[in-house]
């Protein structure tokens, strides 16, 4: 794990397990860092907690209250790095059968979110000293490559080699990270995943930008049920 001192960090999506455990890490790190999680309608208003345990509610989905997450957190420490974690809700409906009001949803809580918080830390990055960029897809509880997940993914992936692209030689490294079940039940934790995140979040891994990398968390099960053992046999064009 790289080391994030004096850094400051934001992390959304902080309502799940593995941004989380990113904040914990982050902080282990060196780094203080500002908390939040997407909800509707909420306007971040409040003093963030210092210790991340109640992370701030803003609507990430709205440019103006974006702003303010990003005020606050300039005003507080040197801004210097985002990790940026969405779940695509998803019960693997294929693109024919899915309800268009999960489509929307997903596409505000997943994609717009993602798209005002990249495009806010890359104006904050490009006029300071440059800044680090982690999006993360916790695919866990998904079906993957189907419905709302697959796109999700395919649009998060294209949008940081893009932002690596085009702000690199500006400082602003980007990467990816997904992090799916494994049903087996020999991923890691996501305490894991969230020392991965930080590295790449580091000034360590300074070489590194642009890249998608794969990492699987063990199920809370201890082994596979019979639909999602269907559902692995149907995308790998196995019958059962």
């Amino acid at each position: 794990m790289g080391t994030l001192a004096p850094q400051g960090l934001i992390v959304s999506g902080a309502d799940l397990p593995i941004a989380q455990a990113v904040v914990v890490a982050a902080r282990n790190a060196g780094a203080r860092v500002l908390a939040c999680t997407h909800l509707p309608g909420a306007t971040a208003e409040g003093k963030p907690d210092g210790n991340g345990g109640s992370p701030l509610a803003a609507d990430l989905a709205d440019e103006l209250v974006v702003d303010r997450v990003f005020e606050m957190a300039s005003d507080r420490m040197p801004l210097g790095r985002l990790v940026n974690v969405v779940r695509p809700g998803d019960d693997g409906h294929g693109p024919a059968d899915l309800p268009e009001g999960d489509w929307n949803d997903a596409l505000i809580s997943s994609l717009h979110t993602s798209f005002l918080m990249i495009q806010r830390a890359v104006g904050e990055f490009i006029c300071d000293d440059g800044g680090r960029i982690v999006n993360v897809i916790d695919m866990t509880g998904c079906v993957p490559d189907r419905g709302i997940a697959a796109v999700v993914r395919s649009a998060l992936s294209s949008m940081s080699r893009c932002v690596a692209k085009e702000y690199g030689r500006r400082g602003v490294a980007c990467s990816l990270v997904v992090a799916c079940n494994d049903i087996a039940g020999a991923g890691g934790s996501p305490e894991d995943v969230a020392e991965a995140v930080v590295y790449l979040a580091s000034q360590d891994a300074s070489i590194v930008t642009g890249d998608e990398f794969h990492m699987t968390v063990r199920s809370e099960t201890t082994g596979p049920s019979d639909q999602e053992r269907a559902q692995c046999k149907s995308i790998s064009g196995l019958t059962t």
